[in-house]
């Protein structure tokens, strides 16, 4: 992990001073489509958990689920559920 630092910008005319940024703790899932691009599909940061959109893909054929929206709706929530179990989240805390 790598952690960050930022400049403090508010201190006009004194030395910048670096400000500790917390870890960010991120990870792809598997079961779950891949993602296009350089993108995660979970960042945590103490306990805050954030989970990347995704498509109605279905992953283990790579394509759309179903040819309507309610079965690509329904994949969405799978993947979701997927992803947010991996991330050590407690279901209530959706």
């Amino acid at each position: 992990m790598v952690a960050h630092a930022q400049t403090d910008v508010h201190d006009v005319g004194s030395t910048p001073k670096e400000i500790p940024m917390p870890e960010v703790e991120t990870a792809t899932t598997a079961n779950t489509p891949t993602p296009i691009g350089p993108y995660n599909h979970i960042a945590k940061v103490g306990d805050l958990v954030t989970i990347g959109g995704t498509a109605g893909v279905d992953p283990s054929t790579g394509s759309l689920a179903g040819g309507d929206v309610a079965s690509q709706t329904s994949q969405i929530l799978d993947n979701f559920r997927v992803r947010h179990g991996s991330s050590g989240a407690a279901s209530s805390q959706a």
